[in-house]
């Protein structure tokens, strides 16, 4: 289930997010929620996240895990031979 919110961004549950994204995990949903980094709206025992934080948090971040990967295959290479 998803609503639109007035600025035109999509709201689901933090459930549905969980289940969009593979590998997240709930305690790392939570902390980028506490840090400021998506925005959270309680309605009753619900708890809706802003689908565009949640995908421009884990873009962010799954391009620094690459470019670390990628940093430190070079940093082998460089000493391998």
């Amino acid at each position: 289930m998803s609503a639109l919110g007035p600025d035109g961004a999509e709201w689901i549950t933090t459930a549905e997010a969980l289940e969009r994204i593979p590998g997240l995990n709930a305690s790392t949903l939570r902390s980028w929620i506490h840090r400021g980094r998506v925005r959270r709206c309680r309605v009753g025992r619900a708890s809706w996240v802003c689908w565009d934080d949640v995908v421009e948090v884990e873009a962010f971040l799954a391009a620094r895990r690459r470019a670390r990967h990628a940093g430190s295959d070079a940093a082998l290479d460089r000493y391998s031979g």
